[in-house]
């Protein structure tokens, strides 16, 4: 298979790593023609080709798209490829959701929801935590499941599942971003230094929350100590792991504070239903 990756974020760039440790052809898509940097992991090094929006556009050969980026810059990118050919495969990965998604994302895409850690000092990557991932469609009545696609990305980073109802997938990972990233950054420690803190009550507020939402949204049911315990999980999975808002916070990047905890606030507030926990967290962070 082909792949293109968009950008050189910490995500994006362990999947290229692990591809081309696959046999896999790997590109990078980058910005004015600027050429793909090398990326470093367990002391080896990995290069990569580089390959503009105009050059993927024209392209015939069929390629899988991954856009592991972040939430702010969705629009920007899907604009950049709403022309994409119809034999390319758009694959996004972000944290958090966007207001009016239904309006905003193609309906021929997948969503790649994943636990995996990673963070980028310079051209080092680190994999600072092994987890899962979920693939599945943005419309899943409209495809089959895409099963070399599944068998390649549980080859690079295994286990990766399928998952008809991503939808349900997403809530979750939206939930342990709110319940972790956060903190990471108002303790100013990794993932695993939480579990010390004593949070277990704040978090259960947030997720009691964020599970209200969900079912009033998209009729989905979640358990709030069932979240609270996935966070925790995930937090001692990835203990060494810088969460990436924690990341954005010290290179002085914005973050996507507003696709977590303000989405749950905003949303929640459109609806009539009480979303005080995520809304001071919101506003410390903005």
């Amino acid at each position: 298979m082909n792949w293109v990756i968009v950008g050189q974020g910490a995500l994006g760039s362990l999947l290229a790593v692990k591809l081309q440790q696959q046999q896999q052809t790997v590109a990078v898509l980058t910005r004015a023609n600027a050429p793909a940097e090398p990326r470093w992991l367990d002391q080896q090094c990995y290069q990569f080709s580089a390959i503009t929006p105009a050059e993927l556009l024209c392209s015939q050969q069929p390629s899988t798209v991954v856009a592991a980026v972040k939430a702010y810059q969705l629009d920007a990118l899907l604009k950049q490829l709403a022309e994409l050919p119809t034999q390319h495969q758009l694959l996004l990965s972000y944290n958090g959701m966007l207001d009016n998604e239904a309006q905003r994302l193609p309906p021929n895409c997948l969503h790649w929801v994943t636990t995996h850690g990673a963070y980028r000092d310079a051209q080092q990557l680190v994999h600072a935590g092994a987890g899962e991932s979920w693939l599945g469609w943005q419309q899943p009545q409209l495809k089959p499941v895409p099963a070399e696609l599944i068998t390649t990305l549980s080859a690079a980073l295994p286990p990766c599942h399928w998952q008809p109802e991503i939808q349900r997938q997403r809530w979750q990972k939206l939930a342990i971003n709110c319940l972790i990233n956060p903190f990471t950054v108002i303790h100013n420690c990794l993932n695993g230094e939480l579990l010390g803190l004593g949070l277990e009550a704040e978090m259960l507020q947030l997720a009691g929350e964020i599970s209200a939402l969900a079912g009033r949204l998209d009729g989905i049911d979640l358990l709030p100590e069932q979240l609270v315990t996935a966070a925790m999980d995930v937090a001692t999975r990835t203990a060494a792991n810088r969460s990436s808002m924690l990341s954005d916070v010290r290179a002085g990047r914005r973050t996507e504070i507003d696709f977590l905890n303000g989405f749950v606030a905003r949303q929640s507030a459109q609806l009539g239903l009480t979303a005080s926990a995520n809304q001071l967290l919101w506003q410390q962070l903005s």
